[in-house]
């Protein structure tokens, strides 16, 4: 794995590289900086975002646009190109995982229910229903 120095550098360099990020959060949190493995997270979540931004800026596809509900926008082929691997589901997940090691199950809670609203139909991907479940118990 690479050390957190490294990953620092990779994501200053390579800002929309979400891959990075997500590399350093999990370095972070193996050292117990929860807070900084959080806001790495966030980053690669803006840095998901950013790069789905440019792509439907640059696109004629605009009915994503359109769609009201979580449901539509999550289970819609655009988001499920772009998501196909579980990255931001990922994220959510990670970041409600640091909440709950520091005690705050409310912000833990938040996210967990926002990836689980994210994971596209038929997707197996259980960790943040584990994680809710074990808060709620």
């Amino acid at each position: 794995m690479t050390d957190i120095s490294t990953l620092e550098r990779l994501t200053k360099e390579n800002p929309l590289d979400y891959g990075y990020w997500n590399d350093l959060g999990i370095e972070y949190k193996k050292h117990g900086r929860l807070r900084d493995a959080i806001i790495s997270y966030l980053n690669g979540v803006n840095a998901i975002f950013q790069n789905i931004y440019l792509q439907l800026k640059n696109s004629t596809f605009n009915e994503f646009f359109g769609l009201e509900s979580l449901g539509e926008k999550a289970n819609h082929k655009f988001w499920l190109d772009r998501t196909w691997n579980k990255t931001y589901e990922t994220y959510l997940n990670n970041i409600g995982v640091a909440y709950a090691e520091m005690g705050n199950n409310d912000k833990a809670k938040e996210y967990f229910r926002e990836a689980i609203a994210f994971i596209p139909k038929g997707t197996d991907y259980p960790n943040p229903i584990i994680g809710l479940n074990e808060l709620n118990n």
